[in-house]
């Protein structure tokens, strides 16, 4: 089943940094990105972006690691492409599903740290607060381990930019 999903607003070169990011985490991932109501540009990129990578993850562990949604007129929120993937998930025999916005970088531990403390807690949605494509360089280049300087986002609630939902939860 598809266990990441992000969708796709603007912003092309940095949705494919994010969506690289999404096929390099250290649990193999399958990728759904939704393009909502993006012009023809975007539609194109999106659907080269997935024909450059549906031959495979190297290790053979996902035939097809990239599927494209597209939308156009737009669903009416951030919160609609989401919860209709969502429920695809559910429907393909998901258990989990790792949502990421396209607007940020993660690291390649990402999913797996939220799986883990999903599963150690049993928590039916864990967040991870996603950093700015400077902050995600400053830190690769310092050599310092993911989460060692992360900047602290004093927020209310969690980072919906970046969680990992269960189906329960949905």
């Amino acid at each position: 089943p598809i266990t990441c999903v992000m969708p796709v607003l603007a912003n092309w070169d940095l949705t494919v940094a994010a969506a690289d990011d999404c096929l390099k985490q250290s649990i193999p991932t399958r990728l759904l990105l939704i393009d909502n109501g993006s012009g023809p540009e975007a539609r194109a990129a999106c659907q080269q972006f997935v024909a450059d990578r549906v031959t495979g993850i190297p290790d053979g562990t996902c035939a097809f690691p990239v599927l494209s949604w597209h939308h156009s007129p737009p669903l009416p929120s951030l919160s609609a492409p989401w919860n209709r993937a969502l429920r695809f998930v559910w429907e393909a025999g998901g258990t989990h599903a790792f949502v990421i916005n396209n607007d940020l970088r993660i690291w390649p531990e990402t999913y797996e740290t939220l799986l883990s403390v999903q599963q150690e807690t049993g928590a039916w949605f864990v967040t991870g607060t996603g950093v700015t494509e400077g902050e995600f360089h400053t830190f690769c280049e310092s050599g310092d381990a993911p989460g060692a300087r992360m900047p602290s986002y004093p927020l209310p609630g969690p980072d919906f930019s970046c969680y990992l939902i269960t189906k329960e939860a949905h």
